[in-house]
Formats: C-alpha cells, structure tokens, sequence
C-alpha cells in the first residue's frame, strides 16, 4: 500500500470529483483514476460509488478514509520525529495560494529553498482569501498568499508588494 494513494483516497472523498483531486494533488485525473482503483483492487473494497455528477464515498469508503487519515498522520508525525533527531529542518509547509503559483513568480523561491532544505516539502492550496484565512486559523494551513485586506485579526499580514490594477481603453 502506497502512502500517496491514501492522499488521493482523502482528497478525492473530500472533494467528490477527480478533476477538482486532480488540480489539488498537481496531478491529471487518469493518474486519480489509477491511483483509486489501484487501492479499491489492493483492498478488494469498492471506496466510491461513480456518478455522472462526481464520486461519493461508499459505507466501506467511509470507514476507511478515517483509518487513511490516521495512518498518513502517523507516518508524517514519523518522518517529522526522525527528521528532529537529525537536526535537519524537514517537514512539511502547506500553502495557500489565491492565485496561480506561477502568477507570483515562486517556482524559483522554492526551488532555492529546495536546494538548501531538501527535506522540506511545499504543498500548494488552491483557495480563496476566506477559505485560506480559516484555515489559518484552525491550523490546516501554515501560510497563505491573498490579495485584499485583512479578513481576520486573527492571523498576522506581512504586505509583500503593492500592486496596482489599471484599465486601459483605446
């Protein structure tokens, strides 16, 4: 059993629609697709019933997927133990971007931080500014990138650039 077929076990179920798991686990919806059916044959368990408006979860899917959640949060409490006691900063950073990662220029910040800290992995979020503010807030999140002034006192704002929208007309 593959670790990252639990992560697109999870986010298929929370999602209900491969293509949505699909963009939120940077991946196309064959490789979904694959990765579920893959753990439906290893289980010899059907996780979801099929519809043309997306997938749900069956009675077995609904068990199963608290068991799933449990057993990636032992193995990344696992690498985050053994990476403290290398001394090696490790772990993983969970992102929330309103935005295109591409539109903001990060893929070089990361790749830099990569170099230096290869232990450490950056998941991208794609939310929006509401969604990425709750979810700082209940710690699902740990940065997040929006637009817009502060939503809630509740998390801190570091301004990065000011931008200015402008129309132009003939």
């Amino acid at each position: 059993m593959e670790l990252y077929h639990l992560r697109t076990f999870i986010t298929v179920a929370e999602e209900q629609n491969l293509t949505r798991a699909a963009q939120k686990l940077f991946t196309s919806p064959p490789s979904v697709s694959a990765h579920i059916k893959a753990l439906e044959e290893e289980l010899h368990v059907v996780l979801f019933n099929r519809t043309p408006k997306g997938m749900t979860l069956t009675s077995a899917g609904e068990t199963l997927k608290e068991k799933a959640r449990l057993i990636l949060d032992s193995a990344q409490d696992l690498m985050h133990t053994a990476q403290s006691l290398r001394d090696e900063p490790a772990g993983q950073i969970t992102f929330g971007l309103n935005i295109p990662p591409e539109w903001l220029r990060v893929s070089t910040l990361f790749e830099c931080l990569h170099t230096f800290y290869p232990k450490i992995n950056i998941e991208f979020v794609p939310s929006s500014t509401g969604l990425i503010t709750e979810a700082l807030i209940d710690q699902s999140l740990d940065v997040g990138c929006m637009y817009g002034p502060p939503v809630s006192n509740l998390v801190t704002l570091h301004h990065l650039i000011k931008d200015e929208l402008v129309i132009a007309a003939p």
